[in-house]
């Protein structure tokens, strides 16, 4: 389970296209978690997923691990350890979940070791960036690890990214297609889906890197407007975000 999480997919919105379901008093749209309860007799439940009002992004603009983290992070403070990033992005509109940082990019993604033992990313990255609107809601899973000296970063996230075509989130999530409407049933399977991502991907960082910290996973409704910057405190780590339109 990741250090620092921010929201939950039960949060992303959507609109009943059903009469009976609008008999409910369910008309607008409503948080997938009031659909799930509210309509546990009714499905299907046929739904129109919330979009976003224009293109959708997410940049990652600082992050920090601090000494003390090392408790997570063996050698954090080594100055002989790189440590890189790695993470994905996924939303509704079918396919996914895409693997950051793009290929050729791994170097860039890199936590340099301040003199003060803080290892601080070394510039703003685009955590997510879909270029388009983005479909029910946009969710991001964030994990700094540790290399060997010599490992080559690009490896790695390659390795990450083939293993995650083979997840049940991306099963799941092929199933949705390029539609905004989905029912109900299919939304708690890629929530289900969405829930067991971690254990399916941590035996491939287990085999593949000294160490790593699941640091942070965030959940963004369509429907929520751009947020200013953002600050996430953890254990002896901090994470700070932008959602911007483009």
């Amino acid at each position: 389970m990741p250090l620092i999480t921010r929201g939950s997919l039960d949060r992303f919105t959507a609109s009943a296209t059903d009469p009976a379901v609008r008999e409910q008093g369910l008309d607008g749209a409503h948080a997938f978690s009031v659909f799930r309860e509210v309509t546990r007799r009714l499905q299907p439940v046929r739904l129109e997923l919330a979009r976003s009002a224009g293109v959708r992004s997410l940049r990652l603009s600082g992050l920090e691990l601090r000494p003390e983290s090392r408790v997570m992070l063996r050698g954090v403070a080594d100055a002989d350890r790189p440590v890189h990033l790695v993470g994905w992005w996924w939303d509704l509109a079918g396919g996914g979940p895409t693997v950051v940082p793009a290929p050729g990019e791994a170097k860039d993604w890199a936590l340099r070791l301040d003199g003060d033992g803080v290892r601080r990313l070394s510039h703003p990255v685009r955590l997510a960036d879909p270029g388009r609107a983005v479909t029910g809601g946009l969710t991001v899973r964030l994990i700094p690890w540790q290399a060997e000296p010599g490992t080559d970063p690009e490896a790695l996230v390659a390795e990450v990214a083939e293993a995650m075509r083979h997840t049940t989130l991306a099963g799941a999530l092929d199933m949705l297609g390029e539609a905004s409407r989905v029912t109900m049933s299919t939304v708690i399977a890629v929530r289900q889906a969405a829930s067991a991502l971690g254990p399916e991907i941590a035996p491939v960082l287990r085999a593949l890197c000294r160490d790593y910290i699941d640091l942070f996973e965030g959940f963004y409704p369509a429907a929520e407007p751009d947020t200013a910057m953002e600050r996430h405190e953890g254990y002896q780590s901090v994470v700070t975000l932008r959602v911007s339109a483009e």
